[in-house]
Formats: structure tokens, C-alpha cells, sequence
């Protein structure tokens, strides 16, 4: 066998070893889940224009990391949702949900001047948290905390 060929069958064995290995690196996130939602505020004031940030608070359990939230705009219906979801990487075990000193933000941009519904889903209540959303022509507040 020539240096050439032994050179291309080396490399294509390591390829071989070493394709599996990448491919499993690429799908490394945990599922998700939506954690247990604990207080959600009343908002007025808000600005009609840029962007506009609620405060929410969650209580994941144990198990249940890196939280974010996705936010569906208002339809017609005035209707803005929030969606948090944490990371659940390993199983839950018997640990109860411990609420989070630290809010989680969510922003959106301003869906301009009127009364808008919040709705949070929240697992623990089976049905979503709701809570008014006003936003005044002469708003000046781009942040709703609790």
C-alpha cells in the first residue's frame, strides 16, 4: 500500500470514528418546559412606541435552568402572550419549585396606544395568569416590574 493510499484510509477511518461524536454535539439542548409561575403585574403607563418589558416571576424546580420567554404579540384580540420555559436536562426527582428572588424579563415592542390582556401560562394553576396592559399615547414607562 502506497503512503497516498495508507494517508486517505487513515483519514477516512478517523473521519468515520470521529462523524458520530460531531453529529450527537450538535443536538446537545435539553427539552423544555414551562415552570410555575408565581407573580405577574398590572401594567399602565406604558409607552406607545420602542420597545416594552414586563417582569414576571417563576418558581422552577430543581431541575428546571436557563430561563427565557418567548412573547406572542397582540392580534386583534389585544391579547399579548408570555411564555416562559426553562431547560429540563435531567429528571425532576421529588424537588419542589423554589421561586426566583430575580424577575424574568420579557420584552416586546410596543404594540402602540390601547388596553391590552396579558396571559401567562402557568402549569401549577392550569389556566393562564391574566392581567391588564395599558398603553397611553403620553406613556412613559418602557418597564413593568413587580
Amino acid at each position: 500500500m502506497t503512503t497516498a493510499r495508507r494517508t486517505a484510509t487513515f483519514a477516512a477511518a478517523v473521519a468515520g470514528l470521529l462523524a458520530p461524536l460531531w453529529i450527537a454535539g450538535c443536538d446537545n439542548a435539553c427539552p423544555t418546559e414551562a415552570p410555575q409561575v408565581s407573580a405577574v403585574p398590572t401594567c399602565s403607563g406604558m409607552k406607545p412606541t420602542g420597545t416594552l418589558t414586563i417582569q414576571i416571576r417563576i418558581c422552577p424546580t430543581c431541575n428546571q435552568t436557563a430561563a427565557e420567554c418567548q412573547v406572542v404579540p397582540p392580534g386583534v384580540d389585544g391579547i399579548i402572550q408570555l411564555d416562559p420555559i426553562v431547560q429540563a436536562c435531567d429528571p425532576s426527582g421529588s424537588c419542589p419549585p423554589a421561586c426566583n428572588l430575580n424577575a424574568l424579563s420579557c420584552s416586546f415592542p410596543s404594540p402602540g396606544a390601547g388596553n391590552y390582556t396579558v396571559l401567562v401560562a402557568d402549569p401549577a394553576g392550569g389556566t393562564p395568569i391574566q392581567r391588564d396592559f395599558i398603553v397611553a399615547a403620553g406613556g412613559s414607562s418602557d418597564s413593568c416590574s413587580l
